[in-house]
C-alpha cells in the first residue's frame, strides 16, 4: 500500500479501523449486536452454513444490505487509496456473508464477485486528494481490483466514472478569505422554506447534479460532451456564487459609506473596515477570473457542491476513516490565514492534520463516525489543545489507541488511531489502549480486546490526554491538589540557557583559557565557566572544563545598529578592551556574520552572543537548579558553581535544597510521566510549560531540614551507592503528598 510520497499503512491497521468503524455503523443503522457484526466483516467461506444463519436471521440479512445499499464513506486524503480499498474489502466481507447465509455464496474470480466490487465502488466510496497522482492511482487500484475476478478478459469492464467520486482538491480549504461561497444543502433547505422560494445558488446547481447523474453511467463516446457541460456549469454556479456575495459585501460597504457620510469624518476603525471589504472583494473577482479561464483553482475545495448527493440525502457522510497527511506547521506558512479564517482549532502551531479532525467532523452526517491513524502529538501539546476541547465537548471518543514510539509505519512518529462519533458525550467511557512495544503488531487485535480499558471521557480534558487507568488519573488529580504548582512557588523564574549561534566560536576548553588570559589579562572578565546539557546529571553535573565567551548583544557599548558609524564605534572598542579575544573570533567572523541573515533584522554585532539571556544573565551568577530540556528521567541538580548553561538547559533559580530532592523523587517522576510529551526510547520533553505544573507541597521546617541533609549526601559524597539516600526521600516526599501504600504500587507500577 504505497503511498506517491513513499508511506504507507499497514493493510492489519487498516482492516482493523474500517471494521471497527463499519460494525458501529452497521449496528446502529439494524440494532445488531456489533461483535456479532464483526464476525460476519471477518468472513470465512469455511464458516458452515448453520454458523451463517445463527450469525444473522433473514430479516438481518435485508437490514444489512439495505444499511450498505446507504452507506457513504469519505477518505479526505485518500493517498493510495488504503482505506477506500479497505473500506471496499470489509463491505464486500459482509455482502459474502449475506450471500453465504441466502445459499447463493459469491465465488472469488467470478464475474458476479467483479460486479459487486463494481457496485461498492460506484456507490459507497468518495475520496479526495490534492495530487493528482493520488487520485490516478486510487482509480488504478480499484479497476485492477474488478479485473482480478473476472474469469473471461472479454467481459472486463471499464470502471465507473468516477470523476466525480474521486475528486483533486485540497481537503481542507472550503472557502476564500473566510468567506463560504456553496452553502451547506440542509441549510440552504431550510432558508428556501423559509423564504418559500429557490434561491440563485440552487437554481444554478441543479443543472449540474442532473449532468453528474448522466455523467456516472455515460459511455465513453458521451462523456466528453458531457464533460465540457459540467464545466461550464461549474462555472456558472461560481459565478453565481461569486457575485451574491460580491452583492453583499457592495450592500456593507455602501452602508459603511452612509455612516461615514453622516459622523462627517472617517475614523480608523472604519477605514479598517472598507480596506477588508475591499480586500474581500478583490479577492473573489481574482478567484472569478480563475474560473471563467477554465483554470480549477486547489486553493478551495467545494464538498457542498461535488458531493451534493450525500448531504442532500443524508446530511453528511455516515464514515470519514483515514490517515492524514502529518505536514508540520513550518510547511504550510502560505495556508495559515485561510487556516485561521476557516478553523475553530486553528493555532498558528498546529501541524496539517489538526485541521482535518474538524473537517471531517463537520463532513459527519448526525450520529456518524470518524475514525483516523494520525501522530498522538495533540494528545499533549500545546497546540493541540483547541482539538481536544473540540473533540472531547463536541464527540463521543468511542476508542483511543496510542503506540508511542513503537515503529507501526514509516509516514508518522508516535501513531495513533482515534474513533469518534458526531454525537454529544453522555457518561461515555472510551475504550482505551496503550500498545505495548515488545508485543508483536500480528497480535493487534487480540491485545485491542483483552488489554484495553475503559476510562470516563470526562478525564479526556483539554489540558492533555492521558490513557491511563482511572486510578493513575485519581492520583495525578490528588497530586496537583497537594501543594502550590513549582511556576507560582518560584514566582516564575525559570529560565533558558545560552545560544551562542556558533559554539566552535564561544565555547572553549581550559588550554585556550588560559592562552587568552595570558595574551591579555582582561579576558578573564568575559570568560564564564560553562555547562552543557549532556553534562548534567542526577543531582549534580560534571564539570567539561569549558569556558563560555559571554559577549552579550550590547556589549560593550550599545546594539543600536541603526545609528550611523555605530557598529564600527562598537566593534573598534571591543577591541580595544578585549583584543586576545576579539582575535579569537575574528577567525569566525564570517560564519558568525551568516547568523544575522537567518534573523529579522540585525539583532546583534558578529561577535555577539546570538541569545545571550539578556535580561536574565546576572542570574546564572547564583544557587540554582538545572536540568536538560530532554531526558529519560528526572535529572535536576544543583550548581553552586556560577555555571552558565547552554541552551539544552534550563534554569529554575532556588538556593533550597530540599527542592532538589523533590524534583527527582519518585512521586515527581510519575507525576512527569503523566503531563510531559514524549520522545524516542521514552525521553521526556521537560519544557517549562509542564515542569510549572509540578506541585510543591507544604512542609515543616524540620522535614524540610531532613530532606536536605538526604539531599546534601547525594551531592557530595562521591563513588558511593546513594540509592538508600534516595530511598529514604522517595518515602518522605511521599508522606508529604499523603500517598498511601496503594498509590505508592501505582507509583512504582
Amino acid at each position: 500500500m504505497k503511498m506517491p510520497n513513499g508511506f504507507y499503512t499497514p493493510r492489519s491497521i487498516v482492516h482493523f479501523m474500517c471494521t471497527q468503524v463499519l460494525s458501529r455503523y452497521l449496528s446502529d443503522e439494524t440494532g445488531m449486536d456489533e461483535e456479532k457484526i464483526k464476525k460476519i466483516i471477518n468472513f470465512d467461506p469455511d464458516r458452515s452454513l448453520p454458523e451463517f444463519k445463527e450469525l444473522m436471521t433473514p430479516k438481518q440479512a435485508k437490514q444489512l444490505k439495505l444499511a450498505l445499499q446507504n452507506l457513504r464513506c469519505l477518505d479526505p486524503a485518500v493517498g493510495s487509496a488504503a482505506f477506500p480499498m479497505g473500506m471496499m474489502q470489509v463491505i464486500l466481507n459482509v455482502y459474502q456473508s449475506i450471500a453465504r447465509r441466502e445459499g447463493n455464496p459469491i465465488q472469488r474470480g467470478s464475474l458476479a464477485m467483479s460486479r459487486l466490487k463494481r457496485n461498492i465502488i460506484a456507490n459507497n466510496l468518495y475520496g479526495v486528494d490534492i495530487k493528482p497522482e493520488a487520485i490516478e492511482i486510487a482509480k488504478l487500484r480499484m479497476w485492477l481490483s474488478l479485473v482480478v475476478d473476472i474469469p473471461d478478459i472479454d467481459d472486463v469492464e471499464a470502471l465507473p466514472n468516477l470523476e466525480y467520486k474521486l475528486m483533486r482538491g485540497d481537503s481542507v480549504i472550503s472557502t476564500i478569505n473566510g468567506e463560504v461561497l456553496i452553502p451547506e444543502p440542509t441549510k440552504d433547505r431550510d432558508a428556501i422554506q423559509l423564504q418559500l422560494k429557490v434561491t440563485p445558488i440552487q437554481q444554478a446547481i441543479l443543472p449540474l447534479l442532473e449532468l453528474q447523474q448522466q455523467y456516472f453511467d455515460a459511455q465513453t463516446e458521451k462523456r466528453s460532451q458531457l464533460k465540457k457541460e459540467i464545466l461550464e456549469a461549474e462555472t456558472n454556479i461560481f459565478r453565481v456564487a461569486i457575485s451574491e456575495r460580491r452583492s453583499v459585501l457592495e450592500s456593507e460597504d455602501q452602508k459603511l459609506d452612509r455612516t461615514i457620510n453622516k459622523k462627517g469624518k472617517l475614523t480608523k476603525s472604519n477605514q479598517k473596515k472598507k480596506a477588508a471589504i475591499a480586500d474581500q472583494i478583490s479577492e473573489l473577482d481574482k478567484v472569478l477570473v480563475e474560473v471563467e479561464e477554465g483554470k480549477r483553482s486547489l486553493s478551495f475545495f467545494q464538498y457542498y457542491l461535488h458531493f451534493r448527493d450525500v448531504f442532500e440525502v443524508k446530511g453528511g457522510f455516515d464514515i470519514v476513516a483515514g490517515n492524514p497527511p502529518y505536514i508540520r506547521q513550518e510547511q504550510i506558512k502560505e495556508l495559515k490565514p485561510a487556516l485561521k479564517q476557516e478553523f475553530e482549532c486553528y493555532t498558528g502551531k498546529s501541524d496539517l492534520y489538526v485541521y482535518f479532525f474538524e473537517k471531517g467532523y463537520r463532513l459527519l452526517r448526525s450520529g456518524g463516525a470518524l475514525t483516523y491513524i494520525t501522530s498522538n502529538k495533540y494528545f499533549r501539546s500545546g497546540y493541540g489543545e483547541k482539538l481536544r476541547q473540540y473533540l472531547g465537548e463536541q464527540a463521543t471518543v468511542e476508542h483511543l489507541i496510542d503506540f508511542g514510539d513503537t515503529s507501526v509505519f514509516e509516514a508518522i512518529a508516535y501513531p495513533s488511531i482515534i474513533q469518534v462519533s458526531k454525537a454529544k458525550p453522555e457518561n461515555h467511557q472510551t475504550r482505551i489502549l496503550k500498545w505495548d512495544k515488545t508485543k508483536p503488531l500480528s497480535e493487534f487485535v487480540n491485545v485491542f480486546k483483552t488489554q484495553s480499558f475503559h476510562l470516563d471521557q470526562k478525564y479526556l480534558t483539554s489540558d492533555g490526554w492521558r490513557l491511563e487507568t482511572p486510578e493513575v488519573l485519581r492520583l495525578l488529580d490528588k497530586l496537583r491538589n497537594a501543594g502550590t504548582p513549582l511556576g507560582e512557588y518560584v514566582n516564575g523564574r525559570f529560565y533558558r540557557g545560552i545560544v551562542t549561534g556558533c559554539n566552535e566560536a564561544f565555547i572553549i576548553d581550559q588550554a585556550t583559557r588560559n592562552r587568552l588570559i595570558a595574551e591579555h589579562q582582561s579576558s578573564q572578565e568575559v570568560l564564564k565557566p560553562f555547562v552543557r546539557g549532556k553534562d548534567v546529571k542526577r543531582w549534580n553535573e560534571e564539570s567539561p572544563d569549558l569556558w563560555l565567551l559571554f559577549i552579550p548583544w550590547n556589549f560593550p557599548l550599545h546594539n543600536d545598529a541603526s545609528i550611523k558609524g555605530a557598529s564600527k564605534k562598537a566593534e573598534k572598542e571591543f577591541e580595544r578592551l578585549y583584543p586576545a579575544i576579539y582575535n579569537h573570533l575574528l577567525q569566525f567572523r564570517t560564519k558568525l556574520s551568516a547568523r544575522n541573515k537567518a534573523e529579522t533584522g540585525i539583532r546583534y554585532e558578529w561577535y555577539a552572543l546570538q541569545r545571550c539571556a539578556a535580561t536574565y544573565w546576572k542570574e546564572f551568577e547564583t544557587p540554582k537548579i538545572i536540568y536538560p530540556d530532554i531526558a529519560a528521567r528526572c535529572e535536576f541538580a544543583f550548581d553552586t558553581n556560577n555555571l552558565y548553561p547552554d541552551c539544552t538547559l534550563f534554569v529554575i533559580l532556588t538556593d533550597s535544597n530540599y527542592l532538589n530532592g523533590l524534583l527527582n523523587s519518585n512521586v515527581v517522576q510519575f507525576f512527569i510521566d503523566l503531563i510531559c510529551p514524549t520522545v524516542r526510547g521514552n525521553f521526556k520533553r521537560f519544557k517549562s510549560i509542564y515542569i510549572e505544573q509540578i506541585p510543591i507541597p507544604p512542609v515543616s521546617e524540620d522535614n524540610k531540614a531532613i530532606i536536605e541533609a538526604l539531599v546534601e549526601k547525594c551531592l557530595f559524597i562521591k563513588d558511593q551507592d546513594i540509592k538508600q539516600w534516595e530511598a529514604e526521600i522517595n518515602d518522605r516526599v511521599a508522606h508529604l503528598y499523603g500517598i498511601t501504600a496503594q498509590e505508592i504500587k501505582l507509583i512504582h507500577s
